[in-house]
């Protein structure tokens, strides 16, 4: 462990090297990969995440599977499923976004279900 740490969650699973001030909060948070800088998890079942670069808040119940994250990052949704490589700015406020490849720059999802979108 390196860095500040506080684990407030019921059952945290595996974790794995932590860097940073990192605070989970979550219920279930399943498997943890590396962490870096500064991580808030504010769900119920956040699933396995990857690797976490800069800063980034969950606070949706069922976030899925997530790749790689860079950038800010914001998650209101309530099934997000499943996760590619995201870049930018990103914000989701959809119920059901689906299966979401790469995306650069800003884009702002606020559908019931947006299917598969393509890259932009």
């Amino acid at each position: 462990m390196r860095g500040k740490s506080a684990f407030g969650s019921v059952g945290s699973g595996q974790m794995g090297e932590m860097r940073g001030k990192s605070a989970f909060e979550s219920g279930e948070s399943g498997q943890m990969g590396e962490m870096r800088g500064k991580n808030a998890f504010d769900s119920a079942g956040s699933g396995r995440m990857g690797e976490k670069r800069g800063k980034s808040a969950f606070e949706s119940g069922k976030i899925g599977l997530m790749g790689e994250m860079r950038g800010k990052i914001a998650f209101d949704s309530a099934e997000s499923g499943l996760m590619g490589e995201m870049r930018g700015n990103n914000a989701f406020g959809s119920g059901g976004s689906g299966l979401v490849g790469e995306k650069r720059g800003k884009s702002v999802f606020e559908s019931k279900g947006c299917g598969l979108p393509e890259e932009n």
